[in-house]
């Protein structure tokens, strides 16, 4: 294009962006007797969104978020290797700025998402009175562990009653970030297993798994037709029932090299339990090394390496509505550390 015709000093967007945060955290543990304690924790948070000098739609607005979110927990130790425990926690947190005001996508529409009045033919923000409201949830858990100088284990069982949960839509804006918003009450509950073992003095085997129901409880959307859907007992999307890691690691004073697995279940990319939007599940494997070079003038090298996707499936790893991302070939890195 002639020259005359391009800025390149033109903005489509402007405005400054802010966001303020303060946060205070108290923490006690009470000992009950030898075996039991109590622990209580209170975390204060203060954040504000702001935006300033948007410089063609002049929109000017600061929101101020204050959550309390206390946790009270009991620890048992019924013997030497074995304890028990349960924790309550209540907690809350603020939805993202583009739930607010994607003030970047202004430039072909996009409004502050707030309520507003047209008296007199022109629109006025209550930039006190946003529609994205703050999530909340309510956590519960117990569980159990063993320990013994060569072995570990734990399992752990939870229930996340949500209020106002901010979950993906199953769409994506232009810049490809996903679109989200509160659901009105969703739950996920599940256990998970952890543990370790020293097969030998070099070799030990580690690992975890999750597997979780995560549904909508109350929540529906307005279809493209106008008629509001109801999403009750859907699944959520992006959430896979099933998830696990395992890894097997030999190490001596300057070798190690391990080999993990891990696999992903099959979950839904929109809320609608499409079957046409539902990534496969997967199981990928990786592997990596590092060895520590004697010091000299003393500064310790250290050499590592790995390879990812060893087996080079093909696979996508998440998606969005019909859009899916594929995760990236088998690749390979190698780097060196310098310890001074």
């Amino acid at each position: 294009f002639p020259s005359t015709t391009y800025d390149p000093d033109f903005h489509i967007y402007e405005y400054n962006g802010h966001k303020d945060m303060l946060s205070l955290y108290g923490h006690e543990l009470f000992r009950l007797h030898d075996n039991a304690t109590v622990m209580a924790e209170l975390q204060v948070v203060y954040s504000q969104y702001s935006i300033l000098n948007e410089k063609f739609l002049t929109n000017t607005l600061s929101i101020p978020y204050l959550f309390a979110n206390p946790r009270f927990g009991l620890n048992y130790n019924i013997d030497e290797r074995w304890n028990g425990y349960v924790s309550l926690a209540y907690t809350s947190r603020e939805p993202t700025l583009r739930n607010i005001y994607a003030a970047e996508d202004a430039y072909f529409g996009a409004t502050p998402q707030f309520k507003a009045d047209t008296l007199g033919g022109i629109v006025r923000y209550d930039f006190k009175s946003p529609f994205a409201k703050p999530e909340k949830l309510f956590d519960v858990e117990m569980g159990m562990g063993y320990r013994t100088e060569d072995l570990r284990f734990s399992v752990n069982m939870f229930w996340m009653e949500f209020t106002d949960e901010l979950v993906k839509s199953g769409t994506v804006d232009i810049f490809g970030q996903p679109v989200t918003g509160n659901a009105e009450r969703s739950r996920h509950i599940g256990i998970e297993v952890d543990g370790s073992s020293a097969l030998t003095a070099n070799i030990s085997l580690s690992g975890n798994a999750t597997y979780s129901r995560n549904r909508l409880v109350k929540y529906s959307v307005i279809a493209g037709n106008g008629i509001r859907v109801s999403l009750d007992n859907n699944p959520i999307n992006g959430f896979p029932d099933l998830l696990a890691n395992i890894r097997l690691t030999y190490t001596n004073d300057s070798f190690t090299a391990s080999m993990n697995a891990k696999h992903v279940g099959a979950f839904f990319t929109d809320n609608f339990k499409n079957a046409l939007h539902k990534n496969d599940a997967y199981s990928v494997f990786n592997a990596e090394t590092s060895y520590r070079l004697p010091e000299v003038f003393k500064t310790v090298l250290t050499i590592r390496g790995e390879v990812r996707n060893i087996f080079n499936l093909l696979y996508t790893m998440s998606g969005e509505g019909q859009e899916f991302f594929p995760a990236a070939e088998r690749n390979y890195l190698v780097g060196i550390t310098a310890q001074l």
